[in-house]
């Protein structure tokens, strides 16, 4: 007779037993390999988005009009008069004589298309309430830009109107600029963003811009503070600008810190 061959019911309970556990273990293995690759990816988004934007803020800070940057409040925002283009009068010293009110001046050839240029700067720190009073309606270093014509070694510069700047810039620069241009974190819903404001004109009173074009530069913004500081230059060294912000993931509860610091090396 023939053996019969089989699983008792303790072996087969065992067998269930050790496969339950393997494909536990196995689970486990897969899930933190796969939640490894998400905070992995999480991170690498934080750190990308945070890259971005303070790259973008660095590079427009470093092309600010000397002396234009100002903070208000309390840090949270940042605004710049963005130079466009530069270069050197050349007519002479009569020409920027105080009390006379000029119409166009000759310049050595800009260092960049001025095509997107409305406003002529010469030697912004000599404004009187400076540098609130660049912003002003009626600043005096300040004029609109009519055109830039000629060829060769010379440009006429014509202003919009006659304008008299009140004095010469120890190097003869001469700066066009566009419209400023403000970084700001946002308020109550959108407290979480950091906005860049443009196109809204001249802003007196300072702080948030409320027209023009608004741009999110970074989101979502942590609960920490996003704080603007500004050191004017001295005969030493160059200008420096300071900003802080914590960017918050929108899948975990990890954020990311970011502090930079931007030297100001235009002059003028």
């Amino acid at each position: 007779m023939r053996r019969q061959q089989g699983f008792t019911l303790t072996e087969l309970i065992m067998v269930i037993v050790i496969l339950g556990i393997i494909a536990a273990i196995s689970v486990r293995f897969i899930q933190f390999s796969t939640q490894g690759a998400l905070d992995t990816a999480n991170r690498q988004r934080l750190a990308l988005g945070a890259g971005i934007a303070s790259e973008q803020v660095s590079r427009e800070l470093r092309s600010a009009l000397p002396g234009s940057i100002r903070t208000s409040e309390g840090g949270e925002c940042i605004e710049f008069f963005p130079i466009v283009a530069g270069s050197r009068y050349v007519d002479g010293a009569d020409s920027f004589e105080p009390n006379r009110a000029l119409s166009e001046f000759q310049a050595v050839p800009f260092s960049r298309s001025t095509e997107q240029a409305i406003r002529v700067f010469i030697y912004p720190y000599a404004e009187g309430d400076f540098p609130d009073g660049l912003y002003e309606t009626g600043a005096e270093t300040r004029a609109g830009l009519g055109s830039v014509s000629g060829s060769g070694e010379e440009r006429t510069v014509t202003l919009s109107s006659p304008h008299t700047f009140p004095e010469h810039s120890p190097q003869r620069r001469v700066t066009l600029t566009g419209d400023p241009v403000s970084f700001c974190r946002g308020t109550g819903t959108n407290s979480r963003y950091l906005f860049r404001y443009s196109g809204y004109g001249l802003n007196a009173s300072g702080g948030r811009p409320s027209g023009g074009v608004r741009e999110v530069v970074a989101m979502p913004l942590g609960d920490g503070p996003l704080i603007f500081s500004f050191i004017p230059p001295t005969r030493q060294r160059n200008g420096v600008v300071t900003f802080e912000f914590t960017l918050q993931s929108a899948d975990s509860e990890e954020s990311l810190s970011v502090a930079q610091e931007v030297q100001v090396r235009n002059v003028p």
